[in-house]
């Protein structure tokens, strides 16, 4: 009976050793009913849960053969493939999604901007910029689309004023709307290295903000641009006091002590903070795995950036991967992982800076 099955698997999952119980209930009952659709819908869930990939997709392409039109299973679907790097895979289920009949409940717009996340990975701007530009204007996430495109056009010509003027010409509706822009017009300039602009941009913001909170994560981090670091602390402290739950603040301070290499045991405490308040966040995890990587715990490191690495194709998380792979004397996987590391941000300042304090050409 595939009520009492779900109502066991719906117990077994929260007990020790309950996920493993819960999926051999599953398989169980699937090897006699193979096309039961909520026992295949519950397994892909069960799977996903247990970060089982691979056999999560097989899953769920066999609940899309009976429902092609899902979008709920579309989306998980590009979800996993993008997880697994399967880039075409991912923007196919995508397409098929955005291709569905208009549904208030499923906002066309966030699927726009996981394209445009795609098309980053593969560093390819213009792809991202025409997804963003793509985003309805009826959509929850237009503005958002519009200032992330703003970010992406400095990138792809090379000219921080080109953003800037598409920033100008938005007009934002809200306080959330404002500091969305300013921040942006920051993330700019900072990616032009006029750190000291992006500075003073922020800085003239956090004194004019109704609740000034809003923006030291962003006035911490440009604080550390301009060699900074004492304004940095003392942002991501106060941060730290108005909202004790921010766990992006813990994990700012952690990392930028660990990049430091001072007070380790103090960076680590952070760290680890930050991912008791967010677990299995992949930023923090990267946090974690370079305190480990400082502090002398190699093969720890390594565990940590190998699950992660895959999740979150990002250039400094490569970097922070390919280094600890070298440190470690696994220099052609090391090699390997800057190589992907290149493809993804062919012009990033930290990975440029790794490979000449290495001395290593690729």
């Amino acid at each position: 009976d595939i009520e009492a099955v779900l109502a066991s698997v719906q117990l077994l999952q929260p007990l020790p050793g309950g996920r493993q119980r819960a999926a051999a209930l599953l398989d169980e009952y699937l090897k006699n009913h193979p096309n039961d659709l909520r026992a295949l819908k519950a397994q892909g869930l069960l799977q996903i849960a247990s970060e089982q990939n691979h056999a999560a997709i097989t899953t769920l392409n066999k609940v899309q053969s009976q429902e092609p039109d899902n979008p709920v299973t579309l989306y998980t679907l590009a979800q996993l493939h993008f997880q697994q790097r399967n880039y075409a895979a991912a923007t196919s289920s995508l397409k098929r999604y955005l291709a569905l009949p208009a549904d208030p409940q499923h906002d066309p717009g966030n699927a726009w901007l996981f394209l445009a996340e795609i098309a980053q990975a593969q560093a390819d701007l213009p792809a991202a910029i025409e997804a963003l530009e793509s985003v309805p204007p009826t959509s929850r996430q237009h503005f958002e689309a519009q200032v992330l495109r703003a970010t992406l056009l400095a990138r792809q010509q090379h000219r921080p004023e080109a953003g800037m003027a598409a920033l100008q010409g938005l007009k934002p509706a809200s306080e959330e709307q404002r500091q969305m822009v300013v921040v942006a017009r920051a993330q700019i300039l900072r990616h032009a290295k006029r750190f000291n602009e992006a500075y003073r941009l922020l800085d003239k913001a956090l004194k004019t903000q109704k609740d000034p909170t809003d923006l030291l994560y962003d006035h911490a981090v440009a604080a550390e641009g301009i060699g900074r670091f004492d304004i940095a602390e003392k942002d991501l402290r106060r941060l730290m006091k108005a909202h004790p739950d921010e766990a992006n603040a813990y994990n700012a301070l952690g990392y930028m002590l660990a990049d430091r290499n001072v007070r380790l045991p103090e960076a680590l405490e952070l760290i680890e903070k930050a991912n008791r308040l967010l677990p299995d966040n992949p930023h923090i995890l990267d946090s974690l795995g370079w305190v480990y990587f400082r502090t002398g715990r190699i093969d720890d490191a390594i565990a940590i950036f190998q699950k992660i690495w895959l999740r979150l194709p990002e250039a400094e998380l490569g970097t922070h991967y390919g280094e600890v792979l070298w440190a470690k004397g696994n220099r052609e996987a090391a090699r390997a992982v800057w190589r992907e590391t290149q493809k993804i941000d062919p012009d990033n300042k930290l990975l440029r800076d790794t490979l000449q304090r290495l001395d290593v050409k690729l």
